[in-house]
């Protein structure tokens, strides 16, 4: 979402509807500037956020990890390494998410 909106203590917060809406046109027009082979939503906003570009038909919680076509690339969701995520998927699941991750492309240390 290219964002970290806080809150009224200096927290990161989840971005807006506004917020996401407002940075959609500058995300697509980033990933088309960078031509990535995979694009890697790190969380359910991401993915969401990546949805209004263009649909998909990943859900975080039942496809992490799985990688589809979308817009002449690869798209793969993946749990966001922040603290609040390890309490739907511990630390350690998410380590051998990347790990799973097709190819070579990243090291993930322990």
């Amino acid at each position: 979402v290219l964002c970290l909106p806080l809150d009224t203590t200096g927290r990161n917060r989840r971005p807006r509807e506004s917020e996401v809406r407002n940075c959609g046109t500058w995300l697509a027009a980033e990933i088309e500037r960078v031509q990535p082979a995979y694009v890697v939503a790190l969380g359910t906003v991401a993915l969401a956020a990546l949805g209004r570009i263009e649909a998909h038909e990943l859900v975080l919680s039942r496809d992490v990890g799985r990688v589809v076509e979308w817009r002449g690339r690869k798209l793969v969701a993946l749990y966001h390494p922040g603290a609040r995520s390890a309490v739907r998927r511990g630390w350690e699941l998410q380590v051998g998410d990347w790990r799973e991750f097709p190819g070579e492309w990243c090291a993930v240390g322990d």
